[in-house]
């Protein structure tokens, strides 16, 4: 809550709260039924503790005794799904703390009444509950206030189960921390280890993701030059066809040489006028 009340109605057990509500639409002649767990005794009360009956039409009332937490709108769209399905004229929730952003969105939207803390402690005046300095010091009576002091053990239980769920940029926080703390334990442990287990005699462990350093040869050392061999294939004798043929290419190359320079004499001739062989 944003702001709690520390007073006698923020004190007294749920179904004490239930039961003053109740009186409270009484005086102001209502015809209630009181429906809920305070009276009946059973587990769930399907989400409305009051029906109230005034001049022919019905209101439905869910009750919500509440000094820590905001009541959220799950209550108020349960309240308002039983008035349309009883054809209530209008559904109530009060409660004694404060309601959440999306509660009141859902009232306004689902045409409920919501009651908060402070305006009902101004409609109850006179009926505020005063502080008992006796109950405290008195035995532990018969009946009803026994089983109103389990309700009110078990209640406390409960809200002490409950935790607010941090918001969104606490819990990114959360998860940044514990990558940071991931990776160091990742990467900075096993060098930890290693320099451990080195100081005592022992071997070093090895680094995560490290490679191998490559071999690099010695400058000192000679270059180590593998030999090769180049074979030669022999050159074997022409047959007589093969000396045939190659002479006569040799025979049709100069005939073609001379026809030339025969149609360019100037080509043919040396520097001091002599054909050229």
């Amino acid at each position: 809550m944003r702001n709690r009340h520390r007073d006698a109605l923020s004190s007294i057990s749920w179904q004490a709260f239930e039961r003053l509500v109740a009186d409270h639409f009484r005086d102001h002649g209502y015809e209630v039924e009181h429906c809920g767990t305070a009276v009946s005794g059973t587990r769930f009360d399907g989400g409305v503790d009051l029906r109230l009956r005034k001049d022919g039409q019905l209101t439905l009332v869910q009750c919500k005794h509440e000094n820590a937490y905001q009541v959220e709108h799950n209550a108020v769209h349960q309240l308002i799904g039983n008035k349309i399905n009883e054809g209530a004229a209008q559904a109530i929730v009060i409660t004694s703390g404060e309601f959440t952003p999306a509660a009141l969105r859902a009232a306004s939207q689902g045409h409920a009444l919501l009651i908060d803390g402070v305006e009902l402690r101004r409609r109850l005046g006179s009926r505020l509950p005063r502080p008992d300095t006796s109950a405290s010091n008195a035995p532990v009576a018969r009946g009803g206030n026994r089983w109103e002091l389990v309700g009110d053990q078990v209640e406390r239980l409960a809200r002490k189960g409950r935790r607010a769920e941090p918001p969104l940029g606490e819990r990114m926080i959360r998860v940044v921390v514990a990558i940071v703390l991931l990776v160091v334990v990742i990467y900075a442990l096993p060098a930890l280890l290693s320099s451990l287990f080195t100081r005592h005699g022992g071997t070093p462990i090895p680094r995560l993701m490290t490679l191998p350093a490559p071999k690099v040869a010695h400058p000192t050392e000679p270059l180590q030059i593998e030999e090769t061999t180049t074979r030669v294939a022999p050159v074997l004798p022409l047959s007589a066809a093969a000396r045939v043929q190659s002479a006569k290419e040799k025979a049709e190359s100069e005939a073609e040489t001379r026809a030339f320079l025969e149609r360019v004499p100037e080509l043919g001739k040396s520097p001091a006028g002599k054909p050229v062989k």
